[in-house]
């Protein structure tokens, strides 16, 4: 009875005699299906590009930004200055 999702007691345009015409839009075609796929394939090589390379530089910056800190709250901001050797007189 509720198999389909309709009720056992509709009728459809063909049983009434009615022409039924496909909806060229929603049509299979096999060129559009191709060149979609590679669209999408390619669309998804480029996504995964970009996240491997978001992840790279997110990182970097984690990195840059642990050793900053480290080195500010560990005293090693600046580091004092080595004194140059000074020749002596002759």
């Amino acid at each position: 009875m509720y198999g389909r999702g309709l009720p056992t007691n509709t009728v459809t345009q063909r049983q009434l005699g009615e022409i039924v015409m496909a909806n060229p839009w929603v049509a299979r075609n096999p060129f559009m299906s191709l060149w979609l796929s590679v669209a999408n394939s390619a669309a998804n090589t480029l996504r995964a590009h970009a996240m491997v390379e978001a992840e790279r530089q997110f990182g970097k910056a984690m990195i840059q930004a642990t050793n900053a800190w480290l080195s500010l709250w560990s005293g090693a901001a600046e580091p004092f200055p080595v004194p140059r050797r000074t020749r002596g007189r002759r």
